[in-house]
């Protein structure tokens, strides 16, 4: 029997699930009672030619980080972290109009440093220390792919000693089990779903 298509991502104190009709999400809130929303998917109407493969898997995407960042700062909300932020509006002002930007600007900066010229650099100086390694492209290739993963298994470990971080990570293990849960055809309740792994094979950080 084929079972509908669900994803879905952490969100702060809670999860979000996504199925082709219905979002569902679950957030903890201040008093320790999960809030529950449900609302239709949104799923964008394209030109034909918009669906075709390859170029749909590019609007998909961005709709499911448009309705994943709405989840997120709704999470925000239930969770009760907006009330502080509402407190410091006037430092938010500045944090929106100065800061982020800033924040974006560095955060490409950095990726391209890190991701694309820093194992090339590295590469270079290996190379020149052994000659034999000069006009290898698949030798190069191995080594800046390489380079490249340890830098983000690296980075998503460091993360996860922040405790925030690591909270969030146990949430994201939850959604886990919750779609093996209902994959395997099993009422959707905490003792059912505590009985599958915390990875799953279609987990979008797994594919990173």
């Amino acid at each position: 029997k084929k079972k509908t298509s669900i994803g879905g991502q952490a969100l702060l104190e809670g999860i979000m699930m996504r199925g082709p009709q219905r979002t569902a999400m679950a957030v903890r809130n201040p008093q320790g009672e999960i809030v529950l929303e449900e609302f239709p998917t949104q799923v964008s109407t394209r030109a034909k030619i918009l669906k075709a493969p390859f170029v749909r898997g590019i609007f998909n995407m961005y709709d499911s980080l448009k309705q994943g960042y709405r989840c997120l700062m709704r999470s925000a909300q239930l969770a009760g972290l907006e009330e502080e932020e509402e407190k410091n509006e006037k430092s938010n002002k500045i944090v929106s109009a100065v800061i982020m930007p800033l924040a974006v600007v560095l955060a490409v900066v950095l990726a391209v440093g890190l991701f694309m010229y820093l194992p090339s650099f590295l590469y270079k100086l290996l190379s020149g220390a052994l000659p034999a390694l000069k006009g290898l492209r698949v030798a190069q290739s191995v080594f800046e792919g390489l380079f490249r993963i340890v830098i983000f298994v690296g980075y998503v470990y460091a993360i996860s000693f922040m405790k925030d971080i690591r909270r969030t990570f146990m949430y994201h293990g939850a959604e886990h089990k919750t779609v093996y849960c209902n994959e395997a055809g099993l009422e959707l309740t905490p003792e059912n779903a505590r009985q599958f792994s915390r990875l799953h094979p279609r987990c979008g950080t797994a594919f990173l």
